[in-house]
């Protein structure tokens, strides 16, 4: 996890408390960065007192698509570890043909991995391939489906 002290540049469009254990409260947010090319999602842990102390790596899905917005950020075991793990249903869009401009939601998934968050490549990836997005629910069962056949 990268740290830093960097003070955030604009207002989180999601955020949620996060407890690791051994460390101190956080809170971890989704910032946009609309001046990327295409425009992406960040995930940053700030203190209580909303100092950046870290960015989550990139995840899956965040160079192929444009950011659009944020449909739900939730912290639930999805593995069945015991562990605060990271699962966001986040809006593209493609910008291509027709209905490029339609967003569409995929989720993002992160596992907690001692005290760093890491990207869950193969897990996002087969679960927005099989998932029902028509609530966090359907979500967090096939994630919960997946993350037990391929071990993660």
């Amino acid at each position: 996890m990268l740290t830093t002290s960097a003070a955030l540049a604009s207002p989180p469009l999601a955020e949620v408390a996060v407890q690791m254990a051994g460390a101190a409260p956080a809170v971890l947010q989704i910032l946009p960065d609309w001046q990327a090319s295409p425009p992406r999602a960040e995930f940053v842990l700030t203190d209580q007192s909303g100092t950046m102390i870290g960015q989550l790596p990139a995840a899956p899905l965040m160079s192929e698509w444009a950011f659009d917005g944020v449909q739900s950020l939730d912290i639930v075991d999805l593995n069945g570890d015991g562990a605060a793990d990271v699962l966001a249903i986040l809006n593209f869009v493609t910008g291509i043909g027709p209905t490029g401009m339609a967003p569409f939601p995929q989720a993002v998934v992160y596992l907690l991995d001692g005290q760093d968050f890491i990207p869950a490549p193969d897990l996002t990836l087969s679960v927005n391939e099989t998932a029902d997005f028509t609530d966090v629910a359907g979500v967090i069962a096939a994630i919960r489906a997946e993350a037990r056949r391929i071990g993660g």
